[in-house]
């Protein structure tokens, strides 16, 4: 075979293999509407009095014993610890008030299951009941219904009967959504590191997002993980090398994120955590030195506008190598919080308040408690497992943990939540 015989042979392989590239997937939705379509919109923060932990009574193959119910604003979530599936779900009322329906989607992360669910709530007494506003006890309280291949087949009959009621964490510990409400290779709807992911954070469990910065050849951080764009998390014909040699308004021209949503800023990032959502805060790994001062200043407006939203939140600025901490050094940093990885004796040194080992190191529980003592807090990366994240939850005991698997760490820390209550500062 002759040189251009081989190059045009080259060529086609590499077009088909990238038009053989596996479509991302998406959201699970019902083609017609669903039973939502014709309902009639529930009271505002009627399903709040869903929260809780409930057994399982049928379709324990499926999502195990239990399961924890967690509402945000209008939206119910639903966690199991197996297969570390969850469930995202809309309320409405139909009949007159006399039902309550639940409809949504249900994803197995590590897998490629997942589809369509409905739930019902019982008995229809407390149905009716939260249809009008009303507040109801939490004993008789029932979801059944079952998960569903399209709008009228079901697969899989669900049964869940209130347990207890969810035990507040929110002073007590966090749990981190690593790059956001998930990644983007567990094909949940969002990419990794996007707005619309941050926006999801709380649906899937999270109370604070850790989040990646890189810095654009005009000086710009953005939302990033990796040094150098490339199809793994972005698409774009142009959309290849280094993100410091690209400006922002190339980066918008030429790139989307697997999804299709732009790679947003920092100050994107913290403007819409602070105005669009409840979340407590985002620890941002610092990739580039270069970018320290710009971050420090953005970070400072950002606690302005949260100031000035009445919203308390922690902006922590990671420093995870040893040239990040000396590009800190070199800036005024007065009035903004900075979180050590790895050596907890840099806190002193950098004045910061957070300390973030990676788990692999062990659970470390004798220097977490003088840590913690200290008045500084203690939050593990990046753990994903439940036998890890159960064992740390207990004889660790930190202030939070990064997980790819928000709505896992947020059910084990509601199962071991009397671990927490010994632990209020």
């Amino acid at each position: 075979m002759n040189f251009y015989k081989s190059v045009l042979v080259l060529a086609t392989l590499l077009l088909l293999s990238a038009c053989a590239k596996r479509e991302p997937a998406s959201i699970p939705i019902f083609s017609d509407g669903g039973l939502l379509k014709n309902s009639a919109a529930l009271p505002t923060g009627a399903l709040a009095s869903l929260n809780g932990l409930f057994a399982v009574n049928a379709g324990t193959n499926l999502l195990g014993d239990g399961i924890a119910v967690h509402v945000v604003r209008e939206t119910l979530s639903l966690f199991s610890s197996r297969k570390d599936i969850f469930a995202i779900l809309k309320g409405g009322c139909l009949n007159s008030g006399s039902e309550l329906v639940l409809e949504g989607y249900w994803r197995a992360p590590k897998s490629s299951q997942g589809g369509l669910v409905r739930l019902y709530v019982k008995p229809a007494a407390v149905a009716a009941a939260l249809c009008q506003g009303n507040t109801v006890p939490p004993e008789p309280l029932q979801l059944e219904g079952e998960t569903l291949q399209d709008r009228n087949r079901a697969t899989t009959a669900l049964a869940f009967s209130f347990s207890k009621p969810l035990t507040d964490l929110t002073s007590k510990f966090q749990v981190i959504a690593h790059r956001g409400a998930c990644r983007t290779i567990d094909e949940c709807g969002y990419s990794e590191n996007s707005l619309e992911s941050l926006r999801q954070i709380e649906y899937f469990g999270g109370s604070m997002i850790e989040t990646d910065i890189q810095l654009t050849r005009d000086g710009i951080p953005v939302m990033y993980h990796d040094e150098e764009l490339s199809d793994r998390l972005v698409r774009g014909p142009f959309c290849h090398g280094p993100v410091s040699s690209f400006s922002l308004s190339e980066l918008r021209k030429y790139c989307r994120l697997v999804y299709g949503e732009q790679i947003p800023t920092l100050e994107d990032l913290l403007t819409t955590l602070i105005s669009e959502t409840t979340l407590q805060g985002a620890y941002l790994d610092m990739k580039s030195p270069a970018a320290v001062p710009t971050v420090i200043q953005t970070v400072k407006n950002a606690l302005s506008l949260a100031s000035s939203s009445g919203r308390a939140v922690r902006l922590l600025i990671g420093l995870p190598s040893q040239e990040v901490k000396d590009a800190y050094l070199g800036v005024q940093a007065s009035g903004v919080e900075c979180l050590i990885e790895e050596n907890s004796d840099d806190l002193a040194k950098y004045g910061c308040g957070t300390w973030s080992p990676r788990f692999t190191e062990g659970p470390m529980s004798d220097q977490v408690k003088a840590v913690r003592a200290s008045g500084s807090s203690v939050f593990f990366w990046t753990m994903n497992d439940l036998r890890y994240l159960d064992y740390y939850l207990v004889n660790s005991r930190p202030d939070g943990i990064v997980t790819d698997r928000p709505g896992l760490l947020f059910h084990r820390a509601q199962l071991n939540a009397g671990v927490f209550s010994l632990e209020v500062r």
